[in-house]
């Protein structure tokens, strides 16, 4: 995976930065931890501008939240949860996860989105709360673009 995301990012540039971290908010399994050093890393070549890159990565990560919030307003916690017990392996997602976010959700609200977004898997998951809680759309953009 590592080969196939540094010769899209050399092949794409910015472009495919906004892909592949909107990506990595939808279906997890895709590591931003591979996507933004090797975007770092071509940015510190010259390839890429440093500034560019930051803008690219925050605004795939906070376009591939957005997804995830309108589930999240549009599913009750019960359906969610028979969805992950249902299809949550591919997701790297379990029912007790949604539980776990959502009690941390419910806790901290808005900086649970912000720090939510620095951990992976959660940073997916974080989003649904925040929809299920009605978190206003202005506070999730704002919340999720500092976090990203």
């Amino acid at each position: 995976m590592t080969e196939w995301v540094t010769n899209f990012i050399s092949d794409v540039g910015l472009e495919g930065i906004v892909v592949l971290m909107f990506l990595e908010n939808v279906f997890p399994p895709i590591p931003s931890e591979i996507i933004m050093p090797f975007a770092g890393f071509a940015a510190a070549e010259g390839d890429l501008n440093i500034f560019g890159v930051i803008a690219a990565g925050t605004l795939g990560s906070v376009l591939g939240a957005i997804p995830w919030y309108i589930i999240g307003r549009f599913l009750s916690a019960d359906r969610f949860r028979g969805f992950l017990a249902k299809y949550g392996r591919w997701l790297a997602f379990e029912p007790k996860d949604l539980d776990n976010t959502n009690a941390w959700f419910q806790r901290h609200g808005g900086k649970a989105t912000f720090f939510g977004r620095l951990v992976p898997t959660v940073r997916t998951l974080v989003s649904v709360p925040a929809g299920m809680a009605r978190m206003p759309l202005h506070w999730f953009f704002f919340y999720t673009t500092l976090g990203s």
